[in-house]
């Protein structure tokens, strides 16, 4: 009797810990679940930028005049890297002093 007792209690004992197994797998299972949504969730915000940025530059590199566009931005770009330059040296103000005098 004492044996069927025991066995009682060891089968009480195990079922108690399966469940409490279970209840932490589907706790883990929740909770990787909303990692999973979150991250689903960034990955299609990010797709979505993507394709905007991607869009924008489509339509930028379809034009007729995109060889120009893009020379006469790297001819803007050199022209503000001059004036950083004279600046920097302290050059600048008597550049565009010397330019105004002569344009009056």
């Amino acid at each position: 009797m004492e044996a069927m007792t025991q066995t009682k209690q060891n089968i009480e004992e195990t079922r108690e810990a399966i469940l409490a197994a279970s209840r932490a797998m589907v706790d883990a299972a929740q909770a990787s679940n909303k990692q999973i949504s979150d991250v689903t969730g960034k990955m299609r915000d990010g797709s979505e930028k993507l394709g905007v940025a991607i869009d924008k530059m489509m339509k930028i590199a379809g034009r007729q005049d995109f060889a120009e566009t893009v020379r006469l931005t790297q001819s803007f770009v050199d022209s503000l890297e001059r004036l950083a330059a004279l600046d920097d040296r302290g050059m600048l103000e008597k550049v565009i002093k010397a330019m105004t005098s002569k344009a009056a």
